[in-house]
């Protein structure tokens, strides 16, 4: 038999044994197998050789001028520091039973699971599967999928005879940190794959990375892509969460905009009452404090209207969401429009400026119970509107020059640090403690004032008198312990969210992970309560209806009636007798007239009263509880000197 003939004899005498050998022996593992067939792989494919240099204080080489085809050294065209240096180690080679990782086509043919926990290649791909979750986390996913195949699938073949395995980098593990840092720290990363530079040695280049992927990533509900980074989701880049709020059910949404719906509407139509029935009799309630109630309605009519814009067919999602479908904050911001800000300042500004007209409204209660008189509460006006208008004005204004308008879908408005807390403390709720501090102190003088005036009233017999003070005292009280107690809800209501949104938040991300990392079903273990949030917008909207009160009397009755008999052009003659106070004043006025004619003309029928019916109260505090008021005026002139008469005149 010629040489030829005995070599071919040899092979085939060698695969026949390599056939056979698994049936002979069952108990052999498909571990085994794959050794073998290795050995024989490796007995046929041609050794690399080249200088390893050993890293220190490892069991990893470098491979230093490794040579191609050509024989000649490679480069990457990075310069010579970057020469292309791989970097190995000892293992076992066996023949990849899948040619293909993450979908990219994988260029040899030999691996090795010596760099896993891993004891088959099954076991191996199907933990492997596992990681196309990280498809979720679009950024994580483009750079992971090239170091997971360089340790789950490496490069194996012999050099200087020895099988060898192709190592990852360090800087290849850790440019995986900062896009999947979501999951790093749990067990979805096992040990082998953390960053440590005894497995990974740094400054090698490995072949998987000219591997072509798909970087194509998902955002997995509630994630949806996110074109600015300001809106990625802490630790998943590319995503963030949607603008409906996760913490709420669709359910819970539902029953918060109708809430608002119901109470929106029920506080703008009882604001705009207020509002119409100052402007049809203008002439008669252009008075404080009765002007002051009239601002106040203003003012919430039109924040009612910022929350109800919402209602309009699409507006919530203009309001809210951004382009992109995350939820506007940090607002204003480029490349979106000015809904939001919009609807900001109309819920913002009007709030904060109805809460300062409150603040003096208590203030000319106190001043009329300690008995200052209408001109010298009138000269104030000015001052009422410079601090009223410009106060919220520098408030809006910082807000939006620090980028703290934030959206709420739950609500449906753009407010002030609904993601910063510490800003809406400042430039919420100081204001709000402010209004009771400053507005508290007013209201009890003014009420013990009251309290010494019912009481004197009491001892000279003066029941007209005491009663109308009785009535200030009730109208005056209702209103300041309901402003009181919504406040201080509404208060409560910001201190609960503050103190557990740090809970909810890590609650969602929990949630998040969970879901990304698991096919079990998810769910968000604590989440805000909803009665809480109902309450809060009850003690909204309460206040502004409280606030419209002070118009429920039978003077806006008899305004409105007088208003519609005008407009059917019937005769409207009514005389209201006028306070005793205004007579004693309207005297002083006519002193010359008397002095020089020696009689005096003067009326004692007044205008109609203000539709609040708040100038007829008050002036009981600064009338004679005993006087008579029709013919005492000429006695008036006669038995005081001009002097006290005078004083008299300037007190009123």
């Amino acid at each position: 038999m010629d040489k030829w003939s005995k070599t071919q004899l040899s092979y085939f005498l060698l695969l026949c044994v390599y056939i056979q050998l698994p049936s002979t022996l069952g108990d052999v593992s498909s571990r085994n197998a794959n050794t073998l067939a290795t050995s024989y792989t490796s007995t046929t494919t041609v050794t690399i050789q080249t200088d390893l240099e050993p890293i220190n204080g490892t069991i990893n080489y470098r491979i230093n001028g490794k040579k191609n085809r050509d024989n000649k050294p490679w480069f990457d065209g990075r310069g010579l520091d970057m020469q292309h240096t791989q970097c190995v180690r000892h293992g076992r080679c066996e023949r990849l039973v899948n040619n293909t990782c993450f979908g990219a086509n994988i260029t040899y043919s030999l691996t090795s699971l010596d760099l896993t926990d891993y004891q088959n290649q099954d076991q191996m791909l199907k933990h492997l599967s596992n990681y196309r979750a990280l498809r979720n986390v679009p950024k994580c996913w483009a750079v992971i999928q090239p170091f997971l195949c360089s340790v789950f699938m490496p490069k194996c073949e012999q050099i200087n005879g020895k099988d060898m395995v192709y190592l990852p980098s360090v800087e290849m593990c850790r440019k995986t940190w900062e896009p999947c840092r979501i999951l790093y720290n749990s067990s979805y990363f096992p040990e082998f794959l953390r960053c440590n530079e005894t497995l990974f040695p740094p400054k090698c280049t490995n072949d998987v990375q000219d591997m072509k992927f798909n970087a194509t990533g998902s955002c997995l509900p509630p994630l949806v892509p996110a074109d600015s980074s300001s809106s990625y989701y802490p630790g998943i880049e590319g995503c963030g969460v949607q603008c409906k709020d996760p913490l709420y059910t669709d359910d819970e949404h539902r029953q918060i905009h109708k809430l608002i719906s119901w109470l929106g509407t029920l506080c703008f139509l009882a604001n705009l009452f207020v509002v119409a029935t100052f402007i049809i009799d203008w002439e008669n309630a252009n008075k404080y404090p009765a002007l002051i109630v009239f601002y106040i309605n203003l003012c919430f009519m039109i924040s009612c209207l910022g929350w109800l814009a919402q209602f309009t067919p699409g507006s919530r999602e203009d309001i809210v969401c951004r382009k992109d479908g995350t939820l506007r904050h940090s607002e204003p911001t480029a490349g979106e429009n000015l809904s939001c800000i919009v609807v900001f300042v109309l819920v913002y500004y009007f709030l904060t400026a109805a809460m300062v007209w409150f603040v003096f409204l208590t203030y000319t209660w106190h001043l009329r119970a300690v008995g200052n008189v209408q001109d010298r509460i009138d000269k104030k006006g000015s001052y009422f509107h410079l601090v009223a208008w410009s106060l919220p004005l520098v408030l809006t204004i910082t807000t939006m020059a620090l980028s703290e308008v934030d959206g709420n879908s739950t609500v449906g408005i753009c407010f002030v640090g609904y993601l910063n807390h510490p800003m809406r403390a400042a430039l919420l709720l100081g204001p709000l403690c402010g209004v009771i501090l400053v507005g508290g102190y007013f209201v009890t003088r003014g009420m013990i004032m009251l309290f010494g005036l019912k009481h004197f009233a009491n001892d000279i017999k003066s029941t007209s008198a005491s009663n109308k003070i009785h009535l200030i005292i009730v109208r005056m009280g209702v209103c300041s312990i309901f402003t009181l107690i919504f406040i201080l809800a509404a208060i409560a209501c910001h201190v609960n969210e503050f103190k557990h949104s740090r809970e909810w938040a890590e609650s969602l991300g929990k949630f998040i992970v969970c879901r990304i990392a698991t096919e079990e079903k998810c769910r968000i273990e604590n989440r805000p309560s909803i009665a809480l949030l109902q309450l809060h917008l009850i003690c909204l909207f309460g206040s502004g209806i409280v606030m419209s009160t002070w118009c429920w009397t039978p003077s806006s009755l008899d305004t409105w009636r007088r208003y519609i008999r005008k407009k059917c052009g019937k005769e409207v003659v009514e005389e209201i007798k006028m306070p005793k106070h205004k007579v004693i004043a309207q005297t002083w006025a006519k002193r010359k007239e008397f002095e020089d004619k020696g009689r005096l003309s003067i009326t004692l029928y007044n205008t109609h009263t203000d539709p609040f019916n708040m100038g007829e109260l008050f002036a009981t505090i600064c009338e004679t509880p005993d006087g008579t008021h029709r013919g005492g005026h000429h006695k008036l002139i006669e038995s005081r000197p001009t002097q006290k008469l005078r004083g008299l005149g300037d007190k009123f």
